[in-house]
């Protein structure tokens, strides 16, 4: 007969087991990716920045860089096991592959010596075109499109996968985009979506098929990484599908057994980066782990060329996000068991300008972001540790942060509406570095016909007093730095003249629609506010003209 244990010590034994259970269930939960990218526009130069320092992102704690220059790591292979047809010796594409080899193993090479993971973005479907070619009547479909349903597409695949890693073994991974295919700096390859995603039936089993051999060819087979992005269009519906309707989500992803290594890449709003686009309700649903997408240089808000901190809205809610039951920010989604990781966009997004000349507003969203993931201090502290870098001093940084939280509302007021709802394709009046005028008027016409034009423009009117208040204050910063300080205030005073700019437009869009539906002449006064315009681009132009760390203006509209 055994003698029973003393009370006391079985307490402590058990304690003592449900400790070690605890740290081994934590030790088996992969700690957080966090990834930064920047988007080099397709077809341009590279965007100059210091976010493609390995070691900056290192020093902020990111764990991993997603590099994405548009010219993968697939268009460096040579597809020599399938032919020695598709980049014939001694050709110029198969010099240029071979450039390009070198090139990502050299970057490789340095991320890793900053203790970061190697990550590629990839489109596919995209092959040589000489391969597309030669297998034409095997892998083309009646339209001439790459046909995902073709076994020889399936096959060449697993070819260009085996020859991948051959390349680059010390790649840690890669991220999947299927939804768009661009293909402006690679002349010798060719491609296209995956599928149309309004046969939702088609689309679901192909992503399922897409996962499961990039799961078995990647995850299983070699211990790499696929980030698959969820990212799809359908320009016929309001949304796309993957990453904004759960239904079509779980479809796709209930065909796949989760794997550590595969990871679904989500936006953290139900569409893209809009505002009044709700928290994805993708996230946090299914089985698989799932990273979250923040663009950090807001394509349809200014790209940085105006202060807009986003972070804090991020990760506590936007002001306009609705609440209830379910998931409505980052700090919702990060402690359920489906939390990845994070990956932001410092830089990129979108086309063309506004081109930067100072980067304090992506900065500090991706210096928020990934503290927050790493160290989980709140975002006031980050925000000021930031500025407080950046050379402000403490009060400054203080003062700082408390404008910096004014701009999201300003923001909403100036891009979008508190009152009146836009349509989805409507909230595009503006991005990038443009104005739609045609679009304006369209939106214009609504409004008066629901006699919501005033309201409208009293929401315009009312962004331009917050920028010309933001503006004002943060004249008095100050710090070591003078050229960021300086450099700060002129993002207030871009936001200005932008929002300034567009609540004039918004005025001569509302006085076109007016005139259309009852028809009482204001040509004067469309006139008068088309000299206006004018004018305000004028001092517009000139400011960013003269202030060298202010960015490029948008572009002129009659």
């Amino acid at each position: 007969m055994h003698t029973p244990l003393p009370t006391t010590l079985r307490r402590r034994l058990a304690t003592v087991c449900l400790l070690l259970a605890v740290v081994s269930a934590a030790a088996q939960v992969p700690s957080p990716l966090v990834m930064d990218m920047v988007h080099h526009n397709p077809g341009e130069a590279f965007t100059q920045t210091r976010f493609t320092d390995s070691s900056l992102l290192a020093s902020w704690g990111y764990n991993a860089q997603v590099v994405n220059e548009f010219t993968p790591p697939h268009c460096a292979l040579t597809f020599d096991a399938v032919s020695p047809d598709i980049f014939p010796a001694g050709s110029a594409e198969r010099q240029w592959a071979l450039d390009l080899r070198d090139r990502i193993r050299t970057q490789i090479a340095d991320i890793h010596a900053q203790g970061l993971q190697a990550y590629y973005f990839m489109d596919i479907i995209l092959l040589p075109k000489r391969l597309v070619e030669q297998y034409a009547d095997s892998i083309l479909d009646d339209r001439g499109k790459i046909d995902w349903d073709r076994p020889t597409t399936q096959r060449l695949h697993r070819a260009m996968l085996d020859e991948l890693f051959q390349q680059f073994p010390d790649l840690d991974g890669f991220v999947v985009r299927t939804g768009e295919n661009y293909r402006q700096n690679i002349p010798y390859h060719t491609g296209n979506e995956l599928a149309n995603n309004a046969d939702e039936a088609t689309a679901i089993r192909r992503h399922a098929e897409l996962l499961n051999l990039l799961r078995e060819e990647v995850c299983v087979k070699r211990g790499k990484t696929v980030v698959y992005r969820t990212w799809d269009i359908d320009f016929n519906a309001a949304f796309g599908h993957f990453h904004t309707k759960p239904d079509f989500y779980l479809a796709v992803t209930r065909q796949v057994e989760p794997h550590p290594q595969l990871l679904l890449s989500i936006k953290h709003t139900r569409g893209d980066y809009w505002r009044h686009m709700p928290f994805n309700p993708c996230l946090g649903i299914g089985d698989h782990r799932q990273i979250v997408e923040v663009q950090c240089q807001r394509e349809y808000e200014g790209k940085g060329a105006y202060a807009n901190y986003i972070a804090s809205s991020v990760i506590h809610g936007f002001e306009e996000e609705p609440q209830g039951d379910g998931l409505h920010s980052l700090a919702d989604f990060r402690h359920t068991p489906l939390f990845a990781g994070i990956w932001t966009w410092s830089r990129g997004g979108g086309w063309g300008g506004p081109y930067l000349h100072d980067e304090f507003w992506c900065g500090a969203n991706a210096y928020v972001l990934s503290q927050w993931i790493a160290t989980g201090r709140s975002d006031d502290l980050l925000f000021t540790d930031y500025a407080r870098a950046m050379g402000f001093t403490a009060a400054s940084a203080d003062h700082l942060y408390r404008l910096a939280q004014r701009t999201p509302h300003a923001i909403l007021l100036g891009r979008g509406s508190n009152l009146i709802s836009l349509g989805i394709w409507e909230t595009n009046w503006t991005r990038d570095n443009s104005f739609s005028p045609d679009l304006m008027l369209s939106v214009s016409r609504k409004l008066v016909q629901r006699h919501q034009e005033d309201a409208f423009l009293a929401e315009k009117a009312e962004a331009v007093r917050l920028w010309q208040q933001m503006e004002a204050e943060s004249a008095t910063l100050q710090g070591s730095d003078s050229a960021t300080v300086q450099a700060v205030h002129d993002t207030f005073t871009y936001g200005r003249h932008c929002f300034t700019v567009s609540h004039l437009l918004w005025q001569r869009a509302v006085l076109q629609a007016q005139q259309e539906a009852d028809h009482l002449d204001r040509s004067s006064l469309i006139k008068r506010l088309t000299r206006s315009i004018d004018a305000a681009f004028t001092a517009w132009e000139t400011f960013c003209a003269t202030h060298p760390h202010s960015a490029t203006p948008y572009t002129r509209v009659p």
